[in-house]
């Protein structure tokens, strides 16, 4: 707690105050960290609370589960789907689960359209038997609308975002935008990133972004659209690189007769690839922060040395950083739970990606050095700011084009929620 800005201090006190919260802000001024604090804090007090997020890849992050497991409504997007488990055993598990929890946390709350967040609040009400906002529960959600907005299928919810639903309202849920950038240095790049986050692209922010274009930096992680593109990137660049290929896969403690699909879902969530495929000399990201700090979730650079047991199973990975610091990689484990936030899997693999291409949606919440972006089509609102927001400094951005101004946009009814949230904050 000593390590918390004035504003996550804030936020934190918050939080054990008892206080529903909105817990946003831009990339990179800690919203993981603050979220951290308070669930390590609940666990020291013998806090009875409940961590989801809307995503997989969110809710290993968080040590929780997906916001489906917790509430125990498969993929009911809304109240009429939901209904249909009222009465169920569904329901009844779901009691067992939720009657007796003060907390619910999620992560990645802007995923989640307005009609799953009247959802959540009808389930809540009739599983705690509580008609209060969300059953009484205290909701803490966290994420940034200004980033990658819901994923929407057929003919699109009633509510898109989640503040949209009537929910958000009756909760009385404060938003803490933060705003103190732990990720960039230069003010200047912070105040442009900021301005772009709300869908503005000027000609003084033009100006900032010009040096960048086409840009030449060693080996740089590529940025794109699809998963498509980055996989085929680093299979061919693989492919290419000279040197003998050496290959891991993760292995698997499963504690639950039903594992159907969670190793697939486990390699993906984690973004770890699988095998992981190797040479001396290739560029990698590490996808974990080290208990002792000597990387973080984001670092990058170059394998330096591949050590392997007797039987030829990698046993570490050394890599030299961008930063200088050669560090030595070993297997980490990442942990699968239901909603009763029981482990039900295990995963042990090397916290290690190819760097040479990665997908914008996947680089969300890391921090990255040496990047390349094309920006040139096809981006949705909020989608340039994230991929830009990875950068921890202008000099390690490269451009392939100028930025289209038409593709920095921001939806105007977050930017007016951002602004009433401003002046009720001052």
């Amino acid at each position: 707690m000593t390590d918390m800005s004035t504003e996550q201090k804030d936020c934190f006190d918050a939080a054990m105050g008892g206080r529903s919260l909105f817990i946003s802000g831009p990339g990179g001024v800690g919203k993981s960290f603050v979220l951290g604090a308070i669930i390590e804090e609940f666990k020291s007090r013998g806090h009875k609370f409940r961590v989801a997020a809307s995503t997989g890849v969110a809710a290993l992050n968080v040590g929780g589960s997906t916001i489906h497991a917790l509430l125990g409504t498969r993929l009911s997007g809304n109240i009429k789907d939901c209904k249909q488990y009222l009465g169920t055993q569904a329901m009844q598990k779901a009691q067992y689960r939720l009657n007796f929890v003060k907390t619910i946390i999620i992560d990645e709350i802007s995923m989640l359209s307005g009609d799953y967040i009247s959802m959540i609040d009808f389930w809540l009400q009739q599983v705690r038997s509580n008609p209060e906002p969300f059953g009484g529960c205290q909701m803490i959600f966290c994420g940034d609308f200004l980033q990658l907005p819901p994923v929407e299928k057929g003919e699109g919810p009633e509510f898109r975002f989640a503040m949209d639903s009537p929910s958000w309202q009756t909760a009385g849920l404060e938003t803490v935008d933060l705003t103190k950038s732990f990720r960039q240095e230069d003010q200047t790049f912070v105040n442009a990133l900021n301005r772009v986050r709300f869908g503005e692209y000027t000609k003084d922010i033009r100006k900032i972004f010009r040096p960048c274009v086409g840009r030449e930096l060693e080996e740089p992680t590529h940025l794109v659209a699809t998963n498509k593109e980055a996989d085929q990137i680093n299979f061919d660049k693989l492919r290419e690189h000279p040197g003998e290929e050496i290959s891991s896969k993760p292995t698997f403690n499963m504690m639950t007769k039903y594992t159907d699909g969670i190793k697939e879902k486990m390699v993906r969530d984690s973004l770890t690839d699988s095998p992981l495929c190797l040479k001396v000399g290739v560029p990698v990201l590490l996808l974990k922060n080290h208990r002792e700090g000597l990387y973080v979730n984001g670092s990058r650079g170059l394998v330096q040395a591949i050590h392997q047991h007797a039987h030829g199973e990698i046993s570490s990975i050394v890599v030299k950083l961008d930063t200088g610091d050669t560090v030595e990689v070993c297997q980490d484990e990442w942990e699968r739970v239901d909603g009763d936030q029981r482990v039900i899997a295990t995963m042990a693999h090397f916290p290690i990606r190819l760097g040479w291409a990665l997908t914008i949606h996947k680089s969300q919440g890391l921090t990255l050095d040496n990047v390349e972006i094309d920006l040139s089509s096809g981006f949705a609102c909020g989608q340039a700011y994230v991929a830009l927001s990875r950068l921890r400094s202008l000099e390690g951005l490269s451009l392939t084009i100028p930025i289209d101004p038409s593709i920095v946009r921001a939806e105007p009814r977050i930017v007016e929620f951002y602004d009433k949230a401003r002046v009720k904050s001052l």
